[in-house]
């Protein structure tokens, strides 16, 4: 089989790596040093199996972008091929998502797609008392605003967000649904109808995962007319591991509100360890896409995806379910 390597750039802009990264202190699970950086490798695998022989496919992978939290170094792309393929990026239009998209066919049942990528990735402390009043742009509000095919305010959603704490001011609205998706929730990955991203789902059922979390958050926030954006990506070990080779888990997702600006929540991961993950975010993560029901670059021919985090794959025009993920991470001096 013969293997194609890449190698592509991706613009790098400002984040942590300006300064050097300090050595990570010895905390307990689920903290972080305040101001902390992690500077970490990632690699990402796609494996394409059940694949017809001779039959079109369409691929698409997401990769991420750097922000004022993560700078992402050059993407190296290989890829274990036995057929025709061609590959590019493109952008998601609605939330500007880079996407690596792939085309052609292949002689044999299975092929893999390899991303290799650096990130530095500093944690969000935000200081809830001094938040700045800034304004969001008409569209942006809009957007951020907007139900989703699974985070909708429904009647017993709404009434729980009018009891809410906090008549006034998105922070103190927040703040409230934080704390009662907090109270409300546990984290059960038992069941069926979990990892679904389903406010409704969540709000009945009180358990589920992190799209669960953060879809009843942010279904409670859209009732009071707070802003709020979902992201999703890899999530790594909590204490550095210089040369080991970590095994990722599928995802971790996290959710942002506007309150004069954009705070940080995750609120599955402060349950888990016991801390208030309100206006901040642990390092050990990389974002890979935000938000919900995507339409990717090209648009493809199935329905609008749930989220982004897995390859998703169509063969002769139709989704195909013969796709798996497996990243690693390795933490970097």
């Amino acid at each position: 089989m013969r293997s194609l390597v890449f190698a592509l750039s991706l613009m790098v802009l400002a984040g942590c790596a300006s300064s050097p990264v300090p050595e990570a202190p010895v905390l307990a699970q689920g903290e972080e040093a305040s101001g902390h950086c992690r500077r970490f490798e990632i690699v990402y695998r796609a494996k394409l199996s059940a694949l017809p022989a001779g039959a079109p496919f369409r691929a698409w992978i997401p990769v991420p972008t750097s922000n004022a939290y993560q700078t992402i170094g050059p993407v190296k792309i290989e890829l274990d091929w036995k057929g025709t393929i061609e590959h590019r990026y493109t952008k998601e239009s609605r939330w500007g998502n880079r996407v690596l998209y792939l085309e052609g066919y292949s002689d044999v049942p299975e092929g893999t797609v390899t991303l290799r990528y650096q990130v530095e990735r500093a944690e969000r402390s935000q200081d809830l008392t001094t938040l700045p009043e800034g304004e969001l742009g008409s569209s942006e509000r809009s957007r951020s605003l907007a139900p989703t095919s699974r985070v909708v305010v429904s009647p017993q959603i709404k009434r729980e967000a009018e009891a809410i704490a906090g008549a006034d001011g998105s922070l103190l609205v927040a703040e409230g649904a934080y704390d009662h998706v907090a109270a409300q929730m546990i984290y059960d990955k038992t069941g069926v109808g979990w990892g679904q991203g389903d406010s409704h789902y969540a709000c009945e059922v009180g358990k589920g995962n992190c799209t669960d979390y953060h879809a009843y958050f942010m279904a409670l926030c859209m009732a009071r007319g707070v802003p709020t954006q979902f992201e999703i990506g890899l999530f790594g070990p909590y204490e550095s591991r210089p040369d080991e080779v970590y095994e990722l888990g599928g995802y971790h997702c996290w959710a942002e509100f506007w309150a004069g600006d954009w705070v940080p929540v995750d609120i599955s991961e402060g349950d888990k360890v016991g801390i208030r993950y309100l206006g901040r975010q642990t390092p050990n993560r990389v974002t890979l896409s935000r938000g919900r029901d995507l339409v990717l670059e090209p648009a493809q021919a199935g329905p609008p995806l749930n989220y982004f985090v897995d390859p998703y794959v169509e063969v002769a025009g139709a989704p195909h379910a013969g796709v798996s993920k497996q990243a690693t991470w390795r933490d970097l001096p």
